[in-house]
């Protein structure tokens, strides 16, 4: 893989490893550096409530193009992980977004529905889930007040607020960080046959 490249892992949605789709030569690497170097923050996030305190956010994105359109002109779905750790395995952070059962880690994630080119900033509605032994799912709002595309000016950065309030269980905090490149992919285009 070429280094313009390393941010971009082409993945199917899903894929996490390579029994799914990955060469051996596009599995992260094993080395902690080179994990910190590609999913680390500092202090980026002040997120309180009932699923806890977050002092970090790791954010990634899925660019879903259709047939004829690549980056830049697909919808992105957007991913945030709020957590405590100032580094992670991003197959770890990876888990914590698609399926919050396998992460053994204490996180608070979200994904946004897909977003079409230009609607980044704004409100966005998600559902709010707690990992790591917890069944805390709360319905709320994501709202981006700083985007830069991560597909077209690497690494790009996500900032804004989040916030819920639902049958007792409030969330409430305000976020910024540049994308994590090994949690960015684009999904493959869908055709429909003649």
């Amino acid at each position: 893989m070429t280094t313009s490249w390393r941010a971009v892992w082409l993945l199917m949605l899903g894929a996490c490893g390579s029994e799914h789709g990955q060469s051996p030569s596009d599995a992260p690497p094993a080395s902690i550096d080179a994990i910190d170097s590609r999913c680390s923050s500092g202090p980026s996030a002040r997120v309180t409530g009932s699923a806890g305190t977050y002092d970090r956010v790791y954010a990634g994105a899925v660019s879903l193009p259709g047939p004829v359109a690549g980056p830049g002109l697909a919808s992105m779905q957007l991913h945030v992980v709020f957590a405590n750790a100032a580094a992670l395995d991003p197959n770890i952070l990876e888990c914590c977004v698609r399926d919050s059962s396998c992460c053994a880690i204490d996180t608070l994630a979200a994904t946004t529905e897909p977003i079409l080119p230009g609607a980044e900033a704004g409100s966005h509605q998600v559902t709010f889930t707690k990992t790591f032994g917890s069944d805390l799912a709360v319905p709320g709002t994501l709202t981006i007040t700083t985007f830069v595309d991560p597909f077209a000016s690497q690494p790009g950065m996500l900032g804004g607020t989040i916030q819920a309030a639902t049958n007792g269980q409030t969330i409430d905090g305000d976020f910024a960080t540049e994308f994590c490149p090994a949690l960015l992919s684009i999904a493959m285009a869908r055709t429909s046959a003649p």
